[in-house]
């Protein structure tokens, strides 16, 4: 209970950065990405700001481990809410690693927003946790980029020393939802003949409906040119033409709703 009491003291505060933790973060499909770390030293406590992009919402953060073994398990958020330390059970679903909105600094984040917080702990009990390894997995609702900074009103990251440590993050840093659609069927002007993102309709972009005119999904002149579907029901045709006659030359309303509307790309 001493050493408990300890790393959560250490989390709690700020120290100066001396070295840098990598968190990478690595998309694994079905809108999950792993976070990850590597360091040179031992690393005592892991306090991030975790955030995705757009429209996307976390679902879910499922940490790698759980109680007092090798791991982050110790989870300083929800651990006086929900654990009476006579009697631990660490596999309560209410024991998470993502700190609640009514915590101090993390108003507004957790899950149902865009932005969750989360802090994690080890106690080096044994072997501790190791060099590297992974801190959690996160879930979204929608493809996302995803952004991890330290949480300095948790300490940061923290090595088993005391010294703190800046991050740097690598990795892919998304989160895949579904399948992999065009990048350009998020656009928010891409149905009114914008294929090129640049918020207006113009020479540009005609080669997208020029060279996959008349082909379907999922030929490969038509998945070249998807850009050019505009109405993304797989098939380039007289149909989409309307939106780049009528808005050509035009800046065209951006209320595009995103994705792969008619599950072009899905597979089968």
């Amino acid at each position: 209970m001493r050493k408990l009491i300890l790393i959560l003291a250490v989390l709690a505060i700020s120290v100066p950065a001396m070295a840098v933790v990598t968190i990478e973060v690595d998309d694994i499909g079905g809108g999950q990405a792993d976070i990850k770390y590597s360091a040179d030293a031992a690393v005592s406590g892991l306090g991030l700001k975790i955030t995705l992009s757009g429209v996307a919402k976390f679902t879910a953060v499922s940490p790698a481990f759980r109680g007092e073994g090798a791991g982050y398990g110790i989870f300083p958020a929800s651990f006086n809410r929900e654990i009476n330390p006579a009697d631990p059970n660490y596999n309560d679903p209410a024991y998470t690693p993502v700190a609640d909105s009514g915590d101090a600094g993390a108003s507004g984040t957790g899950l149902g927003t865009s932005v969750v917080i989360v802090e994690l702990g080890a106690l080096y009990e044994t072997a501790g946790p190791g060099l590297s390894g992974t801190i959690c997995t996160i879930t979204g609702d929608a493809s996302a980029t995803v952004t991890v900074e330290e949480d300095l009103t948790r300490g940061g990251v923290v090595y088993e020393t005391g010294a703190g440590a800046d991050i740097l993050v690598t990795g892919d840093q998304t989160i895949t939802v579904g399948w992999p659609y065009p990048a350009c069927w998020d656009y928010a002007t891409q149905c009114h003949g914008d294929a090129d993102n640049n918020v207006t309709v113009d020479i540009a972009d005609w080669p997208a409906f020029r060279d996959g005119f008349a082909k379907s999904y999922p030929a490969t002149q038509y998945t070249a040119n998807a850009c050019g579907d505009y109405d993304r029901n797989g098939v380039i045709n007289i149909a989409d033409w309307p939106e780049f006659r009528d808005n050509f030359a035009k800046t065209p309303a951006s209320d595009c709703a995103a994705g792969d509307l008619n599950e072009v790309y899905k597979p089968l």
